[in-house]
């Protein structure tokens, strides 16, 4: 029959590889370069959504830092105030009971004027 030369069974064997090889070789670049884009997609992807969760964290601690600065000093004024009020409600206390007095002493007095009254009244 028909004989192929050893020249062209080389070549017939270069081509049986190749036709087997560059699929694979094609599929595998593919693969990687899907792989590579896929990658940078999701980083960022990733990157943006992170970004902005750090930047709220961010700003959140520095809110917080300023929110517990204001507490603090608005616990010395809240402090400060309870003192005052208290002060005040002992000087209201003593104010309170010295008229408390007087009105007794009032009363005492207007008590023994009308007794003298009376007791002037029956002798007469």
């Amino acid at each position: 029959m028909f004989e192929i030369s050893p020249q062209l069974q080389h070549f017939s064997t270069a081509y049986t590889e190749l036709k087997y090889w560059l699929p694979m070789v094609t599929i595998g670049t593919i693969i990687w370069k899907t792989k590579s884009a896929i990658t940078v997609w999701a980083d960022q992807l990733l990157n943006n959504h992170l970004y902005s969760i750090q930047e709220a964290t961010k700003n959140t601690e520095t809110e917080t830092k300023r929110t517990n600065d204001l507490l603090g000093d608005n616990t010395g004024k809240l402090n400060m105030l309870q003192n005052t009020v208290h002060e005040h409600n002992e000087k209201e206390i003593q104010v309170w009971s010295g008229i408390v007095k007087t009105l007794a002493v009032l009363e005492d007095r207007t008590r023994v004027t009308k007794r003298k009254a009376a007791y002037a009244k029956k002798r007469r």
